[in-house]
């Protein structure tokens, strides 16, 4: 049969996901700027970032296999706090083998006037989601890099 997967932003109630539970294989869960709520008020229209991690425990209570994307945005979203904190809760809260990626930013559409997320900065992000205790990190949008590659751990 058809394997069924959700890209989402993860804003959705623990209702929802126990409703599509059922239909669900995986799910990536885009977060931006680690998770900061100061981020998710000035850049988006999510209020508040709690029902996101609500959503992320119920799809790990439910056995959805799950991914975290972390989108690291120059100077507004790159706070190497901000990724420990989202590394531990994904370590803690989901498990030490979940994937977790780290997104290089470009400019595009409102958001032109902030600059590529520099390399250097995927880099240490990286390697704080990788000494916060997660197995499995990678950085994301950078072609060739080999932060990018899945290495299977057998």
């Amino acid at each position: 049969g058809f394997f069924n997967t959700f890209v989402t932003n993860g804003y959705m109630t623990p209702e929802s996901v126990r409703k599509i539970a059922p239909y669900l294989d995986a799910a990536t869960v885009d977060f931006k700027g680690g998770g900061d709520p100061e981020f998710y008020r000035d850049f988006s229209a999510v209020p508040s970032v709690e029902p996101i991690y609500e959503c992320l425990k119920e799809m790990k209570k439910n056995q959805i296999h799950i991914e975290i994307t972390n989108l690291v945005v120059t100077k507004e979203g790159d706070s190497e706090q901000a990724i420990k904190q989202l590394a531990a809760w994904i370590r803690d809260a989901l498990g030490k083998d979940t994937p977790f990626h780290l997104l290089r930013f470009h400019p595009d559409y409102h958001l032109t006037t902030i600059p590529s997320t520099p390399i250097k900065t995927l880099e240490k992000a990286y390697d704080t989601a990788k000494e916060t205790g997660l197995n499995y990190v990678y950085v994301g949008n950078l072609p060739g890099h080999p932060y990018e590659n899945t290495y299977c751990p057998n």
